[in-house]
């Protein structure tokens, strides 16, 4: 996938987080909280006693708590993406030769986390529309309707999900075929028209890398059509 950024959209709203984010910087109580939560991190120790969670809450006044918030679940919302987009990455290497994972279980557990992201990007933006509202209640984003849009863009996706939660892991013929061609390998018997397990494992990697590559450019369809919005919506930002 290209650049998520070289979209015009993209490019310009970004600008407009930029800005605001600067402007943040120039607060003194902002950098100050910022210092100390940065330390608190470096020398945080896990025997520590637990600190009160307020603590690493910044005061922020109403207005300006609100428009962190919807700024915050976008950043959310692009950070889900990239994680999508990362998936393929997964696919393209088998990291556990010497232990004791199968390359039937490892590709099961990369698709697993495949649908639950696809999932998890329908939920930010849920989110995000709560938090637009609190923003901009006059304005009308309807966060239902473009739900509906995506269950149907990502159904299957979406229904492996469920059924992963909610019933049983993800299984794929493809998978199984994998696991009885790596048990035949290990057995040293050879059939002549099957491939070995590890043509086998390549070819299906490739299969899974294409169609992560292609729901990953629709799911960016979905992402510029809300910072479309949100661009043109959020009069805070352009007074930045």
């Amino acid at each position: 996938m290209a650049n998520l950024f070289d979209d015009p959209v993209m490019a310009q709203f970004w600008a407009k987080l930029m800005r605001w984010t600067i402007a943040l910087q120039q607060n003194p109580e902002w950098k100050k909280f910022n210092k100390e939560k940065m330390i608190y991190t470096l020398a945080y120790d896990k025997d520590s006693p637990d600190e009160d969670d307020e603590r690493h809450v910044f005061g922020f006044d109403e207005k300006r708590a609100k428009e962190h918030a919807l700024i915050m679940s976008y950043v959310e919302l692009i950070a889900c993406m990239n994680a999508i987009t990362q998936c393929e990455y997964y696919f393209r290497r088998f990291p556990f030769r010497d232990f004791q994972v199968s390359r039937e279980d490892y590709l099961t557990r990369n698709c697993e986390v495949f649908f639950n992201k696809i999932n998890e990007f329908r939920e930010r933006i849920k989110n995000l529309g709560a938090a637009l509202k609190e923003v901009s209640p006059n304005k009308h984003f309807d966060t239902g309707k473009l739900i509906k849009q995506y269950n149907q863009s990502f159904k299957n996706e979406l229904k492996e999900r469920n059924l992963l939660n909610h019933h049983t892991r993800f299984s794929d013929i493809s998978f199984t075929r994998l696991s009885m061609i790596d048990t035949l390998d290990t057995l040293s018997v050879k059939i002549p028209f099957i491939d070995s397990s590890a043509v086998e494992y390549r070819r299906i990697c490739r299969d899974w890398i294409k169609t992560v590559r292609k729901r990953g450019e629709l799911v960016k369809v979905y992402l510029v059509k809300i910072t479309e919005f949100l661009s043109a919506n959020c009069e805070f930002l352009d007074q930045a």
